[in-house]
């Protein structure tokens, strides 16, 4: 009877001493990652900067100690705490940690090195042509720093299981960068596939931008208040025409629709009117509305259609430095957001000498972009605006757009049925009040398969607008008190998503079904009081797996509490 006894007894001082070494050994790893951590900060930094020659010499240090905590989880001994129950799975969670790094560390960033190294000696962009062999051969190391990305992301694909707190809020917080350097890796990949053939390499193309000013909210940005038409020729790039919306005119009947896209918003004039064309958060449909709206209005082709509005100005603000309009007044990086949204609307009272200014301010950007004299800054700024979900691109070219299509510059909704949350908040009563509009969104579980989604919306517009910022064109009956904002309000869930019940400030409330390209979607219209919060709380059926919050492009980004495994997107 003793020697079970002993058998026992030694089996379970051999784990609490296995145990024992596994701690001491993840503390080291802890440690190592956490140095990685500060030196990996360094080096993107010197990445963001433009300093490849640093960021190159900061890699050594940095692979050493990502190299050094990826061999302390190898072996015998820590695959044996992998399956120790409850606490295993923090032991698997930390060494996937330390590979995904590992593969950053050895893949994507050296990659990332040389793609700048290349930029800063070669300079793609000179005055107004960008040289597309040397996008060529950019494009290859991207595409190696990419597929590392997506590994990395890979490797820390969301645990299901029970992890400890400091386990979990590192894990966490090393997914969520890791995440963000994928996407942007990703997009970078996208960008350079298609970037040749839509600079016009086999002939020319024509490419209608739309300027879209968020202070008049609609689901992919804002209305479009200015546009421009440049044409790009064998990598030559130059400014053909530049106006505002006062150009912009109604066709005699709607352009083609998708047989996907939703009715509320096709019935809303989506496919007839410009001012409604970007309704839809799909950007496929709301380019070809525009592109349609436009051709059908000058019998132009267009081979593609760019959204941008002032947070992508800002990214290439910081590149080119100020433009200064015709009246002297100076728009840098700092201020374009606040001068679009809000500051032009102040100054000037003249409507039509606004709008030129806004038109002047899309055209002296634009030369400021292909003059300036850091090919590095340019593209980075383009990099960071795509990554924002403020920048959007389409074409009307088949191939082109089986690329754009799955990236978050394409602006599509998911095709696959995955877990899948955006709000969108828009302007109903035509007026630029949503500049004011701040959204917090909390999202919990609530149930198995369920999820409440709480929404918070506030409007503080201050006394004192001017009527075209804060008067209703809407004319509502009777009279509403002044700054009170109109907004239409929805959600978008997955393809095989329902939406069982909606309150508003916790009162039972109807909402209109749809489906957007198969996505289950539910729009209401709200008033908005200013100084004063509306709550709207949605009971959400979801899919299993890892949720996508998709952040609408607006003036500034919600406010999250998203207590389920999740990724967002776009900012």
């Amino acid at each position: 009877m003793r020697h079970p006894r002993l058998v026992l007894l030694g089996t379970v001082l051999l784990a609490l001493v296995v145990l024992g070494w596994a701690g001491f050994r993840g503390l080291q790893v802890r440690n190592d990652l956490t140095a990685a951590q500060s030196l990996a900060s360094s080096v993107q930094q010197q990445l963001t900067g433009g300093d490849s020659v640093r960021a190159e010499a900061s890699l050594p240090a940095l692979r050493s100690r990502i190299d050094r905590a990826a061999g302390r989880t190898q072996g015998l001994a820590w695959a044996l705490t992998e399956h120790v129950p409850l606490l295993g799975g923090n032991f698997r969670a930390v060494r996937r940690t330390a590979l995904a790094a590992q593969v950053l560390g050895d893949r994507a960033l050296p990659e990332a090195v040389a793609a700048l190294d290349l930029v800063r000696s070669s300079k793609p962009i000179r005055n107004g042509k960008v040289d597309l062999a040397v996008l060529a051969h950019l494009k290859a190391r991207v595409d190696r720093a990419a597929a590392a990305g997506d590994r990395a992301q890979a490797l820390l694909a969301p645990h299901d299981g029970f992890l400890l707190g400091p386990v979990s809020s590192k894990v966490d917080e090393g997914r969520t960068k890791v995440v963000a350097l994928a996407g942007a890796l990703r997009s970078a990949r996208t960008a350079l596939a298609v970037a040749p053939s839509m600079l016009g390499e086999s002939g020319p193309r024509t490419y209608y931008v739309a300027v879209q000013n968020n202070a008049e909210a609609r689901a992919t940005g804002g209305l479009v208040g200015a546009f421009a038409l440049i044409k790009a020729d064998r990598g030559v790039i130059s400014l053909e025409h530049t106006g505002t919306d006062a150009e912009l005119a109604l066709p005699s009947k709607p352009v083609p629709s998708d047989p996907s896209a939703a009715a509320t918003w096709t019935d809303e004039g989506s496919t007839q009117a410009w001012y409604d064309a970007n309704l839809t958060p799909h950007w496929p449909d709301a380019a070809r509305n525009l592109a349609g709206q436009w051709t059908a209005q000058s019998h132009q082709t267009i081979d593609g259609v760019i959204g941008l509005d002032p947070l992508v100005m800002s990214e290439l603000l910081k590149a080119t430095g100020p433009v200064r309009l015709t009246d002297g007044t100076s728009v840098s990086a700092d201020s374009v957001i606040d001068f679009v949204g809000h500051e032009e609307y102040v100054r000037y009272t003249d409507n039509a000498k606004r709008k030129t200014l806004l038109g002047t301010l899309a055209a002296d950007l634009f030369h400021k972009v292909l003059a300036a004299d850091s090919s590095v800054g340019t593209l980075q700024a383009f990099a960071r605006a795509g990554s924002s979900g403020h920048l959007a691109l389409w074409s009307a070219h088949a191939a082109e757009q089986a690329h754009l299509a799955g990236s978050l510059v394409g602006g599509s909704l998911p095709t696959q049925d995955v877990p899948y949350l955006s709000v969108l908040t828009q302007n109903f009563g035509g007026n630029k009040l949503d500049f004011y509009v701040r959204r917090s969104v909390a999202v919990v579980r609530d149930g198995h398969g369920l999820l409440r989604v709480t929404t918070t919306l506030r409007n503080v517009a201050p006394l004192g607008l001017p009527p075209y910022m804060s008067v209703r064109s809407d004319q509502p009956t009777p009279p509403v008190p002044y700054g009170q904002a109109r907004v239409g309000f929805s959600v978008y869930a997955a393809l095989s998503s329902e939406v069982r019940r909606v309150l508003v400030d916790g009162k039972p409330q109807l909402i209109s079904l749809d489906r957007d390209h198969g996505h289950r979607m539910g729009t209401l219209t709200l008033e908005l009081p200013r100084a004063k919060d509306v709550v709207v709380t949605v009971l959400i059926s979801e899919p299993k797996g890892e949720l996508t919050y998709r952040q609408q492009p607006l003036v500034q980004s919600d406010v999250l509490d998203i207590r389920v495994p999740h990724r967002v997107v776009g900012r």
